[in-house]
């Protein structure tokens, strides 16, 4: 008899983090049912990883509105899918001081990186406990260890789902149910264009440092597959990502804000 193919749930799949970890996980012969707002991003992915040992299907939705967290639910149980593992990838970030921002926009981000990964956390993870058993992985970022002046809003959503994440792999535990958060620094995606930061010679530039720090999409994922696999409860990719998580239990807030006003006054941000 064929063991039951592992169905995994990955949102954000099209692209970044989010491919490479629809890649690790079709690799291991997954069902992996991908979402994504880009349609293209989606039919790209469905080529690439069609004849290979799992099996995909893409799902177009825009998960920054509020219902889609059910859509989604209800799209996997009319296909009759129980979803092994799910993966709340999907998120993205504004820089700047946050009342420059558009008001629209910032209610899109937070429902995205917020509101619908509690949705699906929720609807997913009670079918979990129903049969004691599953996988949560959640994405945060670095950003969520302390408050950020010019990614004030978004570094508060990160530091939401590492809290949320924190506390529900306690409450999860006894039901067999693993809960990880993984927390990439800067990386080199589509992510950094949205927050409006550009590749460019400019030396000192936001955008040239954080290109020259960024890591590969495909090492932050595989970082976070390895410690989802062996079931920790944090990852922080990278040696740098890791010294930062350190320094950042030593600094005081106080001391972190003054950093950051002091590099985004001196620097343009491309």
């Amino acid at each position: 008899m064929n063991e039951q193919k592992e169905t995994v749930l990955i949102t954000g799949a099209g692209a970044g983090i989010g491919r490479e970890f629809a890649r690790l996980f079709h690799r291991d012969g997954a069902r992996v049912i991908a979402v994504s707002l880009l349609r293209n991003e989606l039919d790209s992915l469905a080529g690439e990883l069609s004849g290979g040992p799992g099996e995909i299907i893409t799902l177009q939705k825009d998960l920054s509105r509020a219902e889609s967290a059910r859509e989604v639910f209800d799209f996997t149980e009319s296909m009759g899918h129980e979803i092994d593992v799910l993966v709340n990838n999907a998120g993205f970030g504004l820089m700047g001081e946050h009342l420059d921002h558009d008001y629209d926009e910032v209610q899109v981000m937070l429902n995205l990186n917020m509101v619908t990964l509690t949705g699906l956390t929720t609807l997913y993870g009670r079918s979990m406990k129903k049969r004691c058993g599953g996988k949560i992985l959640n994405v945060a970022s670095t950003t969520s260890f302390q408050p950020l002046p010019h990614l004030a809003a978004y570094a508060a959503t990160k530091h939401y789902v590492a809290a949320f994440t924190a506390a529900l792999a306690r409450e999860l535990a006894p039901y067999g149910i693993g809960v990880t958060c993984l927390f990439p620094g800067t990386t080199d995606t589509a992510f950094l264009a949205r927050c409006g930061l550009d590749r460019n010679n400019r030396r000192g530039s936001v955008g040239n440092i954080a290109f020259m720090a960024a890591m590969r999409p495909s090492d932050v994922a595989r970082a976070g597959y390895r410690a989802f696999r062996r079931g920790k409860k944090k990852k922080f990719p990278g040696f740098l990502n890791k010294l930062h998580w350190f320094v950042t239990r030593l600094s005081p807030d106080a001391l972190t804000t003054l950093i950051v006003r002091a590099f985004f006054r001196t620097r343009p941000v491309n």
